[in-house]
């Protein structure tokens, strides 16, 4: 830990001092003195968080033979470590806030109490005051700007995550509601600081994630000019509307005259986030007196089911499985929930799930038409990001990182998924190396996995029961990797981030097979674009 620590520290006030590539409005030059207090900072507040995981996963491994016993230890330790955790990020902010964000959205294999701390970097972060809001307003409209331009404005933020914090608000001209997002003056700097820090350790200790983060740099700092996220807003709002009903999905519009580099002012969705929605429909279904209480068995027994899954008989649950076998465990004798369990209440608590399912499967057609299709998507569609809408539509916010993929690319990575779906091992391994994919070996074996993780599903059934992080780890010691896609990394978040949601609703995905379809599809319309055009150069007879 400490060593890793000292390199990445002494790095920073080295590699800090190149020229400032962050251009346009609210580039604030680097300090290299402020990358090294920064990058001291984080080890400062990291190393004995994960000294204390080292000491006793020895310990458990070692001295503790007791299986519960173990549990109860590492319970322990994840209620001591979750809120220093917060903290810790909270103090940070910036790209370690976009880390939590991802964390908190694997229910899978991080620790619930891990879980419960970071869900409030969804989009609770503590936000700016209200007299550094005014200022950010008055700044883009001019002196006082916000009477002018607002009829009303209300300073308590809807939400605040890693860069800004968004405001409810009355245009005064057109009486429309609308939704006003404020960048923070820190969050470039801050931003920029962390991912050449980053960058180092990658160079020092981790030379093949070096690419992924030249990508999520790429990416990320696209955020920071508003009037981007604008364009991206109308862009893929456009192709949505092409392709799905304003019942089903909506993307918000724009106000582009309001529309600043550091504040964006878009249509206001009202709703509930998607997780939470289920949530508290669920509790109410089952009439749970503390829907909190329930919240948390829930998520708790969904988490062990998901851990142990290798070694529960589905069949024995209604339904085969799946969220109704999480459900039957929440609801199972000794928890919290067991008390309404009726005939009545798993009815209702079932049309809950049902109805979440259905949701979950929108929104996989809906990325999967925006990556294979339309071949630019949002790369951050994290559960803070989805709202269920009073109509029951799905709201999708934050477009700030939209990548763009050329037709190459969308092509090569819509035959990736016909492979992944139809189990096509040698082809999957083909195409990733075509992508981009070297290790120092070239192991058939881990060339196939680590395509499997990027682009598929990271159950039970492909990591042997072990946890995503623990299994790419182990794939790393078979063969270690030395040259990752580049292109196609955001294509890769989305699909763990929707693994993520599907965790969290008790899903286990398979993003190829539910992707398939629209790859096949993509195919095809290329097929019939290349005849149309040999038909056109075809010189008819005299």
């Amino acid at each position: 830990i400490l060593r890793p620590a000292v390199l990445v520290t002494a790095a920073a006030s080295l590699g800090l001092s190149a020229v400032d590539r962050l251009r346009g409005e609210g580039a604030v030059p680097l300090n290299p003195l402020a990358g090294l207090c920064r990058a001291g900072d984080f080890w400062i507040r990291a190393a004995p968080l994960l000294m204390r995981y080292r000491i006793e996963e020895q310990i458990s491994n070692r001295f503790i033979r007791d299986p519960a016993e173990k549990q109860r230890r590492w319970d322990r330790l994840h209620d001591r470590c979750a809120p220093k955790a917060l903290a810790s990020i909270l103090a940070l902010r910036g790209f370690y806030i976009k880390v939590g964000q991802v964390a908190s959205s694997r229910n899978d294999f991080m620790p619930m109490q891990i879980i419960k701390a970071l869900s409030t970097l969804q989009d609770d972060v503590p936000g700016m005051p209200q007299e550094e809001v005014r200022r950010i307003v008055n700044k883009a409209f001019g002196e006082d700007g916000l009477e002018r331009v607002f009829s009303e404005f209300d300073f308590t933020p809807l939400g605040a995550a890693s860069i800004g914090q968004c405001h409810a608000a009355t245009l005064r001209d057109t009486g429309e509601q609308v939704c006003v997002k404020v960048q923070s003056p820190n969050a470039p700097r801050l931003f920029r600081v962390d991912l050449q820090a980053a960058k180092i350790f990658c160079r020092l200790a981790l030379p093949e994630f070096e690419a992924v983060i030249d990508e999520l740099e790429r990416q990320f700092l696209t955020e920071f000019d508003y009037r981007r996220e604008a364009h991206n807003l109308i862009t893929v709002g456009d192709n949505m509307r092409k392709k799905f009903s304003r019942s089903l999905v909506v993307v918000p519009r724009p106000v582009e005259r309001f529309c600043t580099s550091t504040m964006l002012v878009m249509e206001r969705l009202p709703g509930v986030k998607l997780a939470q929605s289920m949530w508290n429909d669920l509790a109410a279904a089952i009439g749970a007196e503390n829907a909190d209480d329930f919240i948390h068995s829930y998520r708790f027994r969904l988490q062990e089911v998901s851990q142990t899954e290798g070694r529960v008989n589905p069949s024995c649950f209604p339904g085969g499985g799946g969220p109704e076998m999480h459900l039957s465990f929440s609801l199972a004798p000794g928890t919290c929930c067991a008390p309404y369990a009726t005939f009545a209440a798993m009815r209702r608590a079932r049309r809950v799930l049902r109805t979440a399912n259905s949701q979950l499967q929108s929104l996989l057609a809906v990325h999967g038409h925006q990556i294979l299709i339309n071949g630019e998507f949002n790369g951050d569609p994290h559960p803070g990001n989805i709202l269920v809408m009073p109509s029951g539509a799905l709201g999708l916010i934050d477009y700030g990182q939209v990548k763009r993929l050329t037709d190459q690319q969308r092509l090569l990575l819509a035959r990736m998924i016909v492979a992944l779906g139809d189990g096509d091992e040698d082809e999957t391994r083909r195409l990733f190396v075509d992508m981009g994919f070297r290790t120092k070996q070239m192991n058939p074996l881990v060339i196939l996995k680590t395509a499997t993780l990027y682009f598929d599903r990271d159950g039970p059934d492909v990591t042997g029961g072990m946890d995503a992080r623990a299994y790419f780890e182990s794939l790393q010691k078979m063969d270690a990797t030395v040259g990752v896609p580049d292109d196609f990394v955001m294509a890769a978040r989305v699909a763990l981030l929707l693994r993520g949601l599907g965790s969290l609703l008790g899903q286990e995905i398979s993003v190829a097979k539910a992707w398939r379809p629209l790859a096949l599809q993509a195919l095809r319309q290329e097929r019939w674009r290349k005849r149309l055009g040999a038909t056109r150069r075809t010189p008819t007879a005299p």
